[in-house]
């Protein structure tokens, strides 16, 4: 058997050259597997792991064996407005697997895309398994990331988006991204390259080159209409509480939305994303109740490359409950997420009560902000 097929720091700028061997360790992996199903499980959603998972879909059926099969599995939940209109246009919930369905067979192997750790808390089914393939495209600062083992197909580099390392593993192994079925694949994977760099602001080479690629092939009027997607009222509302209630000390913003369902959740981040371009503002950290589970979700960004976001959120919300990567323009992202174990108080009790819980939950997180 072969040995562990680990591959970092394979290209220079959009330097392919070390392509064509990563590819063939690539297929090497998938050929001798002797898998009937190769399972893509997504431990988020958002442009680029929706499209690094259909590009890895691509280049893997363009490897198999007749009667072998590339399943992708996601949380059935499009939380916010750009994933639901991604999700509408390409009829992604028959092409998606919900989550909770997700098991373990025999003669199946796991695939991770766009993240290179099994202890995460949004995806406890994948605790303990060992995956065929990683791809990512930031290390993790946690001591759970995956490492080398025999067999599998571990990639990743310190590139903009993981729909840029997809989109050169699939054309290396013969993906046709002119071909009619392959279309939506490359605007998917173009999307994805445009939102994790912010519109190529935060980016490498590799990254622009892909997306140049990628251009000669997407559908342009699909991009307009991911790239210009509707936001609803209620991110609006938040938006206000968040710009109503946000409190400033020295370059730290802390601010939050109150008690949401899930199907809002992502307006933390997005929010964050926003008031981080406050004048005189370095740090921002926004939080909501998430009612549906009962947590405490937790966005931070960071645009002081001085400043260790990862330990700054770990000392205070706990080594299990947060972490944060680095974008290629040197911005912190992270988050932490906290479970409230208060029972049917919050959510099933009285408004005094639920705002009770609030008013603790927006101070407790204030303190520990500004702590120090």
């Amino acid at each position: 058997m072969a040995e562990a097929k680990k591959v970092e720091n394979g290209h220079k700028n959009n330097d392919n050259s070390n392509i064509n061997s990563i590819a063939g360790r690539f297929k090497e992996v998938i050929k001798e597997s002797r898998a009937e199903y190769f399972d893509i499980v997504l431990t988020h959603i958002d442009p680029d792991s929706l499209g690094a998972a259909f590009g890895l879909q691509a280049a893997i059926e363009s490897i198999i064996e007749e009667g072998s099969k590339v399943r992708i599995y996601a949380d059935a939940v499009f939380a916010n407005a750009q994933n639901r209109t991604i999700a509408n246009i390409y009829d992604l919930e028959r092409k998606i697997i919900p989550l909770d369905e997700y098991k373990n067979e025999d003669n199946s192997r796991l695939v991770l895309v766009d993240s290179s750790k099994l202890f995460d808390s949004r995806v406890t089914a994948l605790e303990g398994m060992q995956p065929l393939i990683i791809i990512d495209h930031h290390r993790e600062n946690n001591n759970d990331v995956l490492g080398e083992e025999k067999n599998m197909f571990y990639w990743v580099e310190d590139v903009g988006a993981t729909s840029t390392l997809v989109f050169e593993l699939a054309q290396a192994v013969g993906v046709d991204f002119g071909d009619e079925k392959n279309g939506f694949v490359a605007t998917l994977l173009a999307m994805g390259i445009r939102t994790d760099t912010k519109s190529l602001l935060h980016c490498t080479k590799r990254d622009v080159y892909a997306y140049g690629q990628l251009l000669e092939h997407l559908n342009s009027q699909e991009l307009r209409q991911l790239v210009r997607y509707t936001l609803p009222p209620r991110y609006y509302d938040n938006l206000e509480y968040a710009l109503r209630t946000r409190k400033q000390r020295g370059p730290r913003i802390v601010t939050g939305i109150g008690v949401i369902p899930s199907e809002e959740a992502d307006d933390v981040a997005t929010i964050a994303d926003y008031l981080l371009r406050i004048e005189g503002g370095s740090l921002v950290v926004v939080w909501a109740i998430i009612k549906d589970s009962k947590q405490v979700r937790i966005a931070a960004r960071c645009s002081d490359p001085s400043v260790n976001l990862n330990a700054f959120l770990k000392k205070r919300f706990g080594n299990d409950s947060a972490g944060s990567k680095f974008t290629p323009g040197g911005h912190g992202e992270g988050g932490a997420l906290i479970t409230l174990n208060l029972g049917p108080l919050m959510i099933e009790g009285s408004e005094e009560v639920r705002a009770k819980v609030e008013d603790m939950v927006q101070t407790s997180i204030r303190e520990l902000v500004f702590l120090d």
